[in-house]
């Protein structure tokens, strides 16, 4: 029986009553369709179209979909549990299509579940019935119905599917001082990463370049991946880092309006605010103890980087990763070598804004040994899918502006990583949490 044939999109009707099997061919593709249970709806397709634009009035009297165990037999409703409602990114199999909803789990045996296609609902009163037998090979075992959820103020835990903010936690998490220590130090500069080290993480992230005079500097910048390194926030001035040799670099003057600094503003007009270099920044590093979270953040990065982790001696300590996966996966090209559990010597992270579908398939293409995922993307079922699969897992937290927008129009129920926020994610099982205030999270691992 495939288990791959359907690819964790969801969508969900608000209320069904008629209990049916049917399967068809729709656009070419094998549609199917069971029953469930009122209020707890969703219709399984295979599929190659567009999501419409769907509310679930426009939905709601869609035949409901019966829920298959991997024998092809029905479960029936007292085998499902009360929704939990939490946010989930729908993309269709091969598509750039995107449709954020919020949806809910409804715990079943379920694996993944299609999205309906451009449909009327009189389209779906002719969908043809048929039996089904238990070695149709479009069946797969399903793993997570949802239902949709319409409010924009969103509870925290329900987003990453954790029971409460209070209860028991799950390990203590590995704690990584998120471009140092950004509240107390301007960061990515020698200054928060000593600040980090004192407040007592156990590693550091931060974010490289490679400058035209050849020389890696440590630094964040505006712009995003497609054109990272812009100075305009950080700076003050337009342009890149990129722009600039080292020399140049470290003569910059940090911009103390920026958005992105959290700490207070003499400490972004005192002396040590600059931007280092890596080799400074490891040389910080070495011998703490602290791991190097090192992000690949521009171009042509990840062999003088490692060569200078190399150089000092620094293999054990440092860690690479990128949102751009071909740049660890050349980590991975130039050092393939395991350790005796079988476990990457060298670290790499495979870094993701809104993970898609394949999230897992994609990593470990890469030969990546963690998975990185955006603090609010980390549902416990994306944890747990990613340690089945050897990986390790972090939550990244967004800079200062983004955060203060998450808390303040999303989240409504935790603070600007306060306790009870890290608490939540903490329940999710997260191996390592990369946050922007570590001594927070400190206290709240001790505890």
């Amino acid at each position: 029986m495939s288990k791959n044939i359907f690819n964790n999109c969801f969508v969900s009707s608000k209320t069904c009553n008629n209990t049916e099997r049917y399967k068809s061919e729709t656009m070419g593709r094998r549609a199917l369709s069971m029953s469930s249970f009122e209020e707890v709806t969703t219709f399984s397709m295979h599929l190659s179209t567009s999501l419409p634009d769907l509310t679930i009035e426009d939905i709601g009297s869609i035949s409901s979909t019966y829920i298959f165990d991997d024998k092809g037999g029905g479960m029936n409703e007292n085998e499902i549990n009360k929704p939990k409602i939490y946010t989930e990114h729908m993309i269709v199999e091969n598509l750039n299509l995107i449709c954020d909803k919020n949806v809910s789990n409804t715990k079943g045996k379920q694996q993944s579940v299609m999205i309906l296609p451009d449909l009327t609902l009189e389209d779906t009163e002719s969908i043809a019935s048929t039996d089904v037998s238990d070695d149709d090979e479009d069946f797969i075992e399903i793993y997570e119905p949802k239902t949709c959820h319409t409010s924009k103020e969103k509870s925290f835990a329900e987003i990453l599917n954790v029971s409460s903010i209070t209860g028991q936690r799950k390990t203590r998490p590995i704690i990584c001082g998120h471009r140092g220590s950004i509240y107390k130090e301007p960061e990515n500069t020698l200054a928060g990463f000593l600040k980090a080290i004192e407040i007592g993480v156990d590693a550091v992230e931060f974010d490289v370049f490679l400058l035209k005079c050849g020389t890696l500097v440590v630094f964040h910048g505006a712009g995003g991946d497609e054109n990272p390194g812009l100075l305009d926030d950080n700076i003050g001035i337009e342009g890149s880092i990129l722009d600039y040799t080292a020399e140049e670099a470290r003569k910059l003057s940090f911009n103390s309006n920026g958005e992105e600094f959290g700490c207070p503003k003499d400490r972004i007009d005192a002396p040590s605010a600059f931007i280092p270099t890596l080799k400074e920044v490891l040389e910080v590093l070495k011998g703490t103890g602290v791991i190097a979270k090192i992000e690949l953040k521009g171009p042509g990065t990840a062999e003088p980087v490692l060569e200078l982790v190399e150089s000092m001696e620094m293999t054990d300590q440092c860690h690479y990763s990128s949102f751009d996966h071909s740049r660890i996966a050349r980590i991975r090209e130039l050092r393939p070598e395991r350790n005796s559990d079988g476990t990457y010597i060298y670290r790499t992270g495979a870094l993701f804004v809104d993970p898609p579908y394949n999230f897992i398939s994609l990593s470990l293409a890469v030969g990546a040994s963690e998975v990185h995922l955006r603090y609010d993307t980390c549902t416990k079922e994306r944890v747990d899918a990613i340690h089945a699969n050897g990986m390790g897992s972090l939550a990244w937290w967004r800079g200062p502006p983004g955060m203060l927008k998450d808390v303040t129009e999303k989240y409504l129920d935790v603070g600007n990583e306060d306790e009870s926020m890290y608490r939540v994610a903490m329940k999710t099982g997260l191996e390592w949490m990369c946050v922007n205030k570590p001594d927070i999270l400190a206290k709240v691992a001790s505890l």
